[in-house]
């Protein structure tokens, strides 16, 4: 990921600085980090591995996504929706 953004850095100022406010943001509430990491993100998948299984089916190739890896997305998807509603409250309350 790193040489990702590297190698394609945000040009668009606007971008950069909302995601410099999220990460600020972050910083500064280190409860809310904390409950991010340990009740949300220590359940995704890896992404980077699960797109490309994907994608070999998309091309027809060996090794493709089992119906382990469609249930991984599913559970992310709705330990996404879990996550977003944790964060509005937790905006909310502040």
């Amino acid at each position: 990921m790193l040489k990702k953004w590297l190698k394609q850095p945000i040009t668009d100022g606007q971008e950069l600085k909302s995601r410099h406010e999220i990460v600020e943001y972050l910083f500064v509430n280190e409860q809310i980090r904390n409950d991010m990491q340990q009740m949300y993100l220590r359940t995704f998948p890896d992404l980077e591995k699960l797109y490309s299984k994907f994608y070999r089916v998309q091309v027809k190739m060996r090794h493709n996504a089992t119906l382990l890896d469609c249930v991984k997305v599913y559970n992310m998807i709705h330990t996404l929706e879990a996550l977003v509603k944790h964060l509005d409250e937790a905006c909310i309350d502040e």
